[in-house]
């Protein structure tokens, strides 16, 4: 915006603004007087309202408690052609491998939490690479038996409970 021959510049610094004139004769200021003062930069602060906070997200849910509380334990999921097998402890760790035909075709482990209602995957060892070692999905449901989850892909998977948190996947 041109003020009297200059431009305005505002800058934001936490939540007030500040603007400053700036002449725009050539990249000079107009000729003054030779004995005339030099003509100051004004800054004059404008307070602008704090922004609104978004209420807090809990970050216990029922769903969420019950599967922080539930989720101890083997499980296995299944499907056309692989099967893997994840023991959650109490802890917070998680192992697991994942078959085909059989055969071991990936292990892993790390830990485990519950986040605003997602499983969360903490990567710390596997036997094949990862795109990232944080895994979130979220819970779709969550009962004694049954854990079904909003996989990365978009796809929903089902996670059956095959044992206590005393049966470790053989590796």
């Amino acid at each position: 915006m041109a003020v009297a021959g200059g431009a305005v510049v505002l800058a934001v610094f936490g939540f007030t603004v500040y603007w400053v004139t700036i002449w725009t004769h050539g990249g000079r200021r107009p000729a003054a007087a030779p004995d005339a003062a030099p003509t100051p930069t004004v800054f004059a602060p404008v307070e602008t309202p704090a922004p609104a906070v978004a209420e807090p997200v809990p970050s216990t849910s029922p769903l969420a408690s019950s599967v922080q509380q539930g989720l101890p334990g083997t499980w296995s999921n299944d499907t056309a052609d692989l099967h893997t097998v994840v023991v959650f402890a109490a802890d917070g760790t998680f192992s697991g491998r994942t078959e085909r035909g059989g055969a071991t075709i990936w292990t892993f482990s790390g830990r485990w939490a519950v986040e605003r209602e997602s499983l969360v995957w903490i990567y710390l060892k596997t036997s094949r690479p990862l795109q990232a070692t944080e895994e979130y999905n979220p819970i779709v449901s969550f009962d004694s038996r049954e854990l079904r989850l909003h996989e990365v892909n978009g796809e929903t998977s089902t996670w059956t409970r095959t044992g206590g948190a005393d049966v470790v996947p053989t590796p």
